[in-house]
């Protein structure tokens, strides 16, 4: 027997990408993303520095963004 989808992946198969975006739980987002200020990023990112992750994937395209983030992580 197959398990039900999640609420998100109906939506998004049914063509409704925002309700799915907005079906997201903010818990999932805030464990697989660095997302918000400057502050709350720096404060996070301490935290997976902790954690296994090796690899930081980033996105955007905001040069400011960037050099921030870069700034966080030497």
């Amino acid at each position: 027997m197959r398990p039900k989808p999640k609420k998100s992946q109906d939506l998004y198969l049914d063509g409704k990408k925002n309700e799915a975006m907005a079906a997201v739980p903010d818990k999932l987002i805030d464990e697989v993303a660095l997302i918000g200020p400057p502050e709350r990023v720096r404060d996070r990112l301490a935290a997976w520095k902790a954690s296994p992750v090796k690899t930081l994937m980033v996105g955007g395209g905001q040069v400011e963004t960037l050099r921030t983030l870069a700034e966080y992580c030497l």
